[in-house]
């Protein structure tokens, strides 16, 4: 069903907002407990447009705590903010660590962010981590178990020289970013499939947490390319609507996500259409198998691409398509009755 309204003193309602940031992904969440959640964060040019985007949702400005019933959310997985950025998928830290670095964040009158989840670490997912950091308080940051990048420019010798600038540029974004969050006390947790990120088990985890690099024999897919393969990926589930957001995942997952019927029997109303778009994913036995009705592509709109190969599988699937670069986003509001979905500001 549709909810054919978007009125903002309702406060029963979950919103969600895939934002315009070009050739990237970020997708802010708020659900109807008041946890807020962004998945991937784009790049650090459009980071302003983000924070400016933020700054209009009348962020509350204490963290989320769970009511009596409430369940405490991966604490035993919280990973240690050490200064070595490439050991951060390494060790484990205490609640107490966490709840205090919390309790210092949350002292600052800033908007807060529950949960920021980055499903990968390439530059146009993590990329305006940093700003955001600056500007908001955030609670944890979860990543996927395989999120480690290596500077892989020296062993990629089989690509184009363009290709080795976007390895370079991505680790130069990957390490900065690693140690501001190691220098913040944000905690870092493990995003565990089937784990659940809010108080109200609305998000969950679904990816396969395999490292898909034996897959590959070309050094430069081996490493850097199955990061998109490793991408978290989150299924939100709150009645009438079910949105599945996929990082880049591309045909390897894909197709691991279909034959181990991922979903569990349950339907796919949208789609964050996996890699922007890009040959290579929205493969025809991942759509089949899904069979969203809507699926939003995250792009710029030089990038808009209608005669490509998953172009063309969504359309044949039946798939309505929105593009996040068309109307500066694509805004959804959800009861639990009706969900609505609206391309204007």
């Amino acid at each position: 069903g549709y909810y054919q309204g978007s009125d903002p003193n309702n406060k029963n309602y979950l919103y969600i907002k895939f934002l315009n940031v070009g050739d990237a992904d970020c997708a802010f969440i708020k659900l109807p407990s008041g946890e807020t959640v962004l998945i991937d964060t784009g790049t650090p040019e459009s980071a302003k447009s983000v924070v400016d985007f933020l700054n209009s949702q009348n962020l509350k400005t204490d963290f989320f705590k769970a009511s009596k019933d409430g369940q405490a959310i991966n604490n035993s997985n919280a990973i240690d903010n050490k200064t070595d950025a490439e050991n951060i998928n390494n060790t484990i830290i205490s609640t107490n660590s966490a709840t205090t670095a919390a309790a210092v964040r949350a002292n600052n009158g800033k908007g807060v962010i529950d949960y920021v989840i980055l499903t990968h670490p390439h530059s146009d997912h993590i990329g305006g981590l940093i700003e955001l950091m600056n500007n908001f308080n955030i609670g944890k940051i979860f990543v996927p178990k395989y999120f480690e990048m290596q500077d892989y420019a020296p062993g990629a010798t089989t690509v184009s020289a363009s290709d080795i600038d976007i390895i370079k540029y991505d680790y130069k974004v990957y390490k900065a970013t690693m140690d501001a969050i190691a220098k913040s006390g944000i905690p870092v947790v493990e995003a565990d499939p089937q784990a659940f990120v809010d108080s109200e088990h609305i998000l969950q985890f679904l990816h396969q947490n395999k490292k898909y690099s034996d897959l590959e024999a070309n050094t430069y897919y081996k490493e850097y390319g199955a990061l998109n393969d490793r991408s978290a990926i989150t299924f939100l589930n709150y009645g009438d609507l079910q949105t599945l957001f996929t990082g880049d995942m591309q045909w390897h997952a894909e197709s691991d996500f279909a034959m181990n019927k991922s979903l569990k029997n349950n339907e796919v109303d949208i789609l964050k259409v996996p890699h922007h778009g890009n040959v290579g994913s929205s493969s025809y036995t991942f759509i089949g198998y899904v069979k969203p009705t809507i699926g939003v592509i995250s792009r710029s709109k030089s990038r808009v691409v209608t005669n490509n190969e998953p172009y063309n599988t969504l359309i044949a699937c039946g798939v309505k398509i929105y593009e996040t670069s068309a109307t500066d986003g694509v805004s959804v509001y959800a009861t639990k009755d009706n969900w609505n979905i609206e391309t204007a500001n």
